[in-house]
């Protein structure tokens, strides 16, 4: 039980974005993002297409451009992974949330293989809220987590 309030601590720490590889973010034309969450997250009234678009309208108010589909123009897939338990009473919740950038990759031995050339992670432990105000909450650090991503991308691609 000790390793789990460890782990639980270590979680609680502010958001942090790492380039995987120098300058990952370089040459890009577009990216396409995918929401991967837990079926819990959407249980405290959060929806993908909510938080698909909040992510896009962030990449688009930054210049960033979004495809309306996925093609095969030079791009990257932006996935964010939001996942989120109830503790041992009603009242607590806990989550974690990551946003990693994609990127195809040759392999002989894989048809369809991607690394993970950036991301930034964070996450959190409440009590006493409201479905509304978790999913706020959890919105909210969705959107610091794509700001950094956007930080990052705009140092590697100056206009």
């Amino acid at each position: 039980m000790k390793y789990i309030l460890l782990v639980i601590l270590f979680s609680w720490c502010n958001g942090f974005s790492q380039n995987v590889l120098n300058n990952s973010l370089k040459g890009f034309n577009y990216f396409y993002v995918t929401i991967m969450a837990q079926e819990s997250v959407y249980e405290h009234g959060i929806s993908e297409s909510q938080l698909k678009n909040d992510v896009e309208l962030k990449l688009r108010m930054a210049g960033i451009s979004i495809p309306d589909e996925y093609g095969s123009m030079v791009f990257g897939t932006l996935g964010i992974f939001v996942n989120s338990t109830d503790g041992t009473d009603s009242r607590t919740r806990m989550y974690s949330v990551q946003v990693c950038l994609f990127e195809n990759m040759e392999s002989d031995r894989l048809d369809n293989a991607f690394v993970i050339t950036w991301m930034a992670k964070s996450g959190g432990y409440q009590s006493n809220m409201s479905d509304v105000s978790y999913s706020n909450f959890i919105r909210d650090d969705i959107k610091d987590l794509v700001d950094y991503f956007i930080n990052d991308y705009l140092r590697d691609n100056p206009k």
